[in-house]
């Protein structure tokens, strides 16, 4: 099983770099809205770049172990 993580991992090795920017501007516009908004409904990106965030640390972490 661990061999076709790595044929897998190997194969999507090109996302590394798109997966650190995604996260990165996931991280950003969490922080951005976090401190520029004003009402609830204002709120409505913070768990979008939450998720964001976890599937491109996922996504990054999944290529770099195997």
């Amino acid at each position: 099983m661990i061999d076709q993580f790595h044929k897998v991992a190997l194969k999507i090795r090109f996302l590394k770099i798109p997966a650190i920017v995604c996260g990165a501007a996931s991280l950003a516009l969490f922080l951005f809205t976090l401190f520029t908004s004003n009402t609830h409904e204002s709120d409505r990106y913070l768990i979008p770049s939450i998720v964001g965030f976890i599937w491109s640390l996922s996504s990054y972490a999944f290529i770099e172990n195997f």
